[in-house]
């Protein structure tokens, strides 16, 4: 897929893996529209992709508002022209027993993780309907294909997030949008900055974040006729 000029919208943008993804597409002539809840991580990132001659447009937004993100759709494509490619890679994780877990934790797993890509999605599909074309990358884990101890709630948000993205997928094809679920094994990112430390899991089989956007990218180069369902990989 050639990106050049065409719009690619990435949530999550100023952490971890979404900002990878955002720096390994600096040099692909795409105006990259850039997500994330933190002005200072979208300023260090957006200026980081313009040192690497990339064009960055930065949107402090919280995904889980719905009217928020409506608003970036219109922002967005104002900014970077029509957004072409969906990268939702915000998310986050709360680790614990199932009886020790707050109902606050559960709320902020599944607003964040499964609701708000549904409302990013929703936003920017409606846009790229009427032009017919249009590529969507729901960004899930290995925990979206099997259960985790200690995973109850995480698994839950992104089994919906499966399910939400081979549903769309399914109607989509008929205005040739394609919809893939990314599903990497842990990564060794932030995304596990905010757990104490005894409830951090190993890192030993973590895949770093660089060989996890590998994987986006893999996806991004292939032809406008093919479409992967399903893209899973993990650590050994």
């Amino acid at each position: 897929m050639d990106l050049r000029d065409k719009g690619v919208l990435i949530t999550g943008a100023g952490r971890g893996l979404g900002r990878e993804i955002a720096l390994r597409l600096a040099g692909s002539g795409a105006n990259l529209a850039l997500v994330s809840r933190t002005d200072e991580d979208l300023k260090e990132v957006s200026e980081k992709v313009k040192e690497l001659n990339g064009k960055a447009f930065a949107f402090a937004v919280d995904i889980r508002d719905e009217a928020a993100v409506y608003q970036l759709s219109v922002n967005a494509e104002r900014g970077c022209g029509p957004i072409e490619v969906v990268i939702n890679s915000a998310g986050l994780g709360r680790y614990n027993a199932l009886e020790l877990l707050t109902p606050g934790e559960i709320h902020e797993m599944i607003d964040t993780n499964l609701k708000g890509t549904i409302f990013t999605t929703q936003a920017i599909y409606q846009r790229m309907r009427p032009r017919a074309s249009g590529l969507i990358v729901n960004v899930l884990s290995t925990a979206g294909r099997e259960g985790k101890a200690r995973e109850t709630a995480y698994c839950a948000s992104k089994w919906g997030v499966m399910g939400f993205s081979k549903a769309l997928a399914l109607e989509a094809r008929k205005y040739g949008i394609r919809v893939t679920a990314f599903c990497p094994g842990g990564m060794d990112t932030p995304f596990w900055d905010h757990e104490p430390e005894e409830r951090q899991p190993s890192k030993g089989r973590f895949l770093s974040a660089e060989v996890a956007a590998e994987g986006i990218l893999q996806i991004l180069s292939l032809p406008e006729n093919v479409e992967i369902p399903e893209y899973a990989m993990r650590g050994l």
